[in-house]
């Protein structure tokens, strides 16, 4: 069975990265609820793989899917609204900042790359 969320770290703190990160996200989002709304210090941009999904940016929803890129500036609320389709696939790049809480797969092994 495939566990509902998996990371994968492609650069940061186990590459020697200090002010980037980058990870890649697998998600079956049966499983799963939507991400919590939140926002941090750093700056993110997600980069839609597979799958399509209603994404909240501050006060706007965007429906973004395949191909799309989003941005979430410093200190702007953000999160999932709903998820739709089964599976989502994406990359995360983050910037990281001095004293700023650690992304949410620091520390994960890495997964299987499949």
């Amino acid at each position: 069975m495939i566990p509902a969320c998996q990371y994968r770290p492609l650069v940061g703190q186990f590459q020697g990265a200090r002010k980037i990160h980058v990870h890649f996200t697998t998600l079956q989002t049966e499983d799963i609820d939507a991400t919590p709304h939140h926002s941090h210090e750093a700056e993110e941009a997600m980069f839609i793989l597979e799958g399509e999904l209603e994404y909240m940016v501050g006060e706007q929803v965007h429906r973004i899917g395949p191909g799309d890129c989003l941005f979430f500036p410093s200190g702007v609320e953000h999160g999932c609204v709903r998820y739709l389709s089964p599976r989502m696939r994406y990359v995360v790049m983050r910037s990281v900042e001095p004293g700023g809480e650690p992304c949410c797969c620091e520390g994960h092994s890495p997964i299987d790359p499949q």
